[in-house]
């Protein structure tokens, strides 16, 4: 096995309670009560330094937070309504997005555009799109059985999770695809693929974008995590009991078994990870067009 990540303290006895975390290019931000607290991070990566504290407009927990460094602009959800602000020079809040009642949020780029899915307590998948200086807008809307507690985009549909169920819905013509016994969920953009964890058996299994098994090789976990996040080609599952690491997908058939085999990494009670529900399509599809044209991947099956 080899240690694809390390774990290191660079911030003891942060203040006040966090609620969700994110990196943007040397900026880590914190989501608290109420607030942003900006960090920049030095000393090869050894430390944090507070840079500034700002208010959010909606009072209430922070609970998630979404950059988007590329059109400079931060999206949170906090308590239940999704704010904007700027990241450069200052974080800064923008136009209110006049949408409340939401759950939680996933952001993807595709063909120079930006869209953002949020679920909502009504049952409901809105769509927001990009509109340059107005910022994010309301789209489409699409009826769902049940209010979502998960998303995450691939292709033209977004995977949502429900309490013990997921489900696939295509935003372009609104038919949906169930999906039981999963309990969590991550985009595999360089592969065009999610990886579900099964509730049953807690396997990672990938499925494409027609909503199929895409692989014969499922991911074992120590295990079950609770949280996934994904930095190419690893997947890190948040535990009970720590970090777990696994090398997926193997670069080609006959490497599965080095590619799989990953330390994992130490850490007591893990609760957030820095990596956003965001995927930029374009970017990945030039990754797998270059992925395609390595020696030793032939024989693999077309994401």
């Amino acid at each position: 096995s080899h240690a694809a990540f390390r774990a290191r303290l660079v911030q003891e006895k942060i203040k006040n309670p966090i609620f969700s975390i994110c990196t943007a290019d040397e900026k880590v931000i914190i989501g608290h009560d109420g607030c942003l607290l900006r960090y920049d991070i030095s000393d090869g990566g050894y430390g944090l330094h507070p840079k500034e504290m700002v208010k959010t407009a909606a009072k209430g927990k922070v609970l998630q937070l979404i950059p988007l460094p590329e059109i400079n602009l931060l999206v949170a959800l906090v308590d239940t309504v999704v704010q904007q602000f700027s990241l450069e020079p200052r974080i800064e809040a923008k136009r209110d997005i006049k949408l409340s009642n939401c759950t939680v949020m996933a952001a993807k780029a595709s063909r120079g555009k930006y869209y953002i899915a949020v679920a909502t307590k009504q049952k409901r998948l809105v769509i927001l799109e990009y509109r340059g200086e107005e910022g994010f807008a309301i789209g489409a809307e699409i009826q769902v059985p049940i209010a979502p507690r998960s998303i995450a985009w691939n292709g033209n549909g977004v995977y949502i999770g429900y309490k013990k169920e997921y489900a696939f819905v295509n935003v372009v013509n609104s038919r949906t695809k169930e999906l039981p016994n999963f309990s969590c969920v991550v985009s595999m953009p360089v592969t065009g693929e999610v990886l579900l964890v099964d509730s049953v058996d807690k396997l990672g299994i990938a499925y494409d974008q027609e909503t199929e098994p895409s692989r014969k090789i499922s991911l074992q976990w120590q295990n079950p995590p609770h949280t996934l996040g994904y930095s190419y080609p690893y997947v890190i599952g948040l535990t009970d009991r720590g970090i777990e690491v696994r090398g997926f997908p193997p670069l080609s058939k006959r490497d599965a078994t080095r590619d799989i085999a990953c330390r994992d990494v130490a850490c007591d009670h893990p609760k957030l990870i820095s990596l956003p529900n965001f995927i930029d399509m374009d970017t990945a599809a030039r990754q797998r067009s270059h992925l395609r044209c390595m020696p030793g991947n032939d024989d693999d099956p077309e994401p």
